[in-house]
């Protein structure tokens, strides 16, 4: 489906802002080893990678946890606790993962290829955002070393899936699988820090220290990384520009206040696009999305560039589909397909059999102010075709992922998707079986494009990822509405804070340096 040398460079998950990079001998290590502090808006989901969240959630596990395979700065996978990896044979089915000598976890126990089958087996029994792109490969230790990994279905993806930007790949010790309850609230990895508990205060602060047998003494740059919870983006602003953190995820609506700040720099990259995910597309709770009528007039009755100027300003692109300008399966000729015309939208409702509207709950990130800015015009302009939304802001991560799997929700608003490979995207949001589709709906024509996307050919894979996106923009199955940059402010001092090119995501925290 894709070259393997252009996988190297592939474009990560994103279930909000994913974080990539290396944990290696590749940095050069810094001259003086002090603090590293970073604000974060919510407390982690957990630190369990198997339910982490990914995106800047991945911020509290990365220190802790090493990657079979890493990520550098510029896009290229490069060793982690994995030296060598390729596929065998030609039908992307089989691929074999050989470990570097001696590795152990934090607490000293070896770190060997059983320790990488048990550890993905255990992954895959989680509730996070990558969980389900593990569920078809069956793993097995050749030998102390050597891990072979068997897909059911073609998958061109398998070195990106085991690299740092996917929860998977970081290698959970036998304690901690003996211990999930524990995995929660401590760490049980391999990675350069460990999470002192001692130090910290669940839900305000988070400390990580050295770990003293972690295989690359020089690719650990603090003595000490903390990451404070502080909820409001105005109040990370501020603690940035105080020098009490050293960097935080910027937002668009706040870049004018730090832009001039001579001690603060901006990474920046279009990689995101926001909107409406339509989850329930059979109808359970909410009747109407069960007609795709009823969820293309949503998309008519959406007046794209006035949202995306309300909640992004000059950061915003109006988009129609489900995909980032550059990134894999994005179509220009899908741009257009939805212009805004609320009359189109109210004849499709009429024909459908709502005439007089309906009203659906929709819960969104209220921690995001894009989020906010965006729902509430959309709700604004789908009231005057008769859509009442009833919204629920979530205050943190957590609480917005217990409403959308408890199925309350037909409808919610996913802050920070985009720039993944359309095979990724598709296992992730698509699919009967992707994590994000709550109600595990099969919808015309997305079996028979996954399909052809799996066994596309190099030449064929970027028409047929094309092929797949319009089977999401013609069905209607979710709303996008703007294309929008990510962010990252952060103190001069604080080097390595990059976005890579091809990748959807800011460097990993364990290659900042000071």
């Amino acid at each position: 489906m894709f070259r393997r040398s252009a996988m190297v460079g592939a474009a990560v998950i994103a279930l909000a802002l994913g974080i990539t990079g290396c944990t290696g001998s590749a940095n050069t290590p810094s001259e003086e080893s002090d603090t590293l502090t970073v604000g974060m808006a919510t407390p982690p989901v957990s630190l369990d990678p198997s339910k982490a969240a990914a995106g800047f959630g991945l911020l509290y596990v990365d220190p802790a946890y090493a990657s079979l395979i890493n990520t550098s700065e510029d896009g290229e996978l490069i060793p982690g606790l994995a030296e060598e990896w390729g596929y065998i044979g030609d039908d992307n089915k089989t691929f074999t993962l050989t470990l570097r000598p001696d590795l152990k976890f934090a607490d000293g126990t070896d770190l060997t290829a059983q320790s990488v089958v048990d550890s993905v087996a255990y992954f895959v029994t989680g509730s996070g955002p990558t969980n389900s792109f593990f569920r078809n490969l069956t793993l097995t230790a050749v030998d102390d070393v050597t891990v072979e990994v068997v897909s059911s279905e073609p998958n061109p993806m398998l070195p990106f899936l085991f690299s740092n930007t996917i929860l998977g790949g970081d290698i959970i010790s036998a304690a901690g699988l003996a211990d999930p309850e524990g995995l929660a609230s401590a760490t049980f990895g391999a990675g350069p820090y460990v999470y002192d508990p001692e130090q910290s205060v669940a839900e305000d602060h988070y400390v990580y220290t050295p770990n003293e047998n972690f295989w690359d003494q020089d690719a650990i740059h603090f003595d000490k990384i903390e990451i404070k919870v502080i909820p409001q983006i105005q109040s990370q602003v501020q603690a940035l520009k105080s020098g009490q953190i050293d960097m935080m995820a910027g937002d668009p609506s706040v870049v004018s206040t730090v832009e001039d700040e001579e001690s603060i720099a901006i990474a920046a990259a279009p990689i995101v696009w926001n909107g409406v995910y339509l989850l329930d597309r059979e109808g359970v709770v909410a009747p109407a999305l069960a007609d795709v009528r009823v969820r293309q007039a949503l998309n008519y009755a959406v007046d794209r560039e006035a949202v995306a100027r309300a909640a992004y300003g000059e950061a915003g692109t109006p988009i129609d589909q489900a995909a980032v300008q550059g990134f894999d399966g994005y179509d220009p000729d899908l741009e257009g397909t939805y212009p805004y015309d609320p009359e189109k939208a109210r004849e499709l409702l009429e024909e459908a059999g709502y005439g007089d509207g309906f009203t659906m709950a929709v819960n969104y990130q209220s921690f995001d102010p894009g989020s906010t800015k965006m729902i509430q015009a959309v709700a604004a302009q789908w009231a005057e075709i008769g859509v009442t939304l009833e919204l629920k802001g979530n205050t943190n991560f957590g609480e917005w992922v217990g409403d959308l799997v408890s199925k309350n929700f037909p409808a919610t608003v996913l802050n920070g998707t985009g720039g993944q490979p359309q095979y990724l995207d598709a296992e992730f949001a698509w699919l009967p079986t992707s994590i994000m589709n709550v109600f595990q709906v099969s919808d015309p024509g997305i079996p028979e494009a996954f399909n052809t996307l799996a066994t596309a050919s190099a030449d064929d894979s970027g028409a047929a990822a094309r092929a797949f996106q319009k089977v999401i923009v013609d069905n209607a199955l979710a709303v996008p509405i703007v294309q929008f940059d990510a962010y990252a402010f952060h103190d001069t001092d604080l080097k390595g804070v990059v976005f890579a090119p091809g990748i959807a995501a800011v460097s990993s925290i364990v290659t900042w340096t000071k």
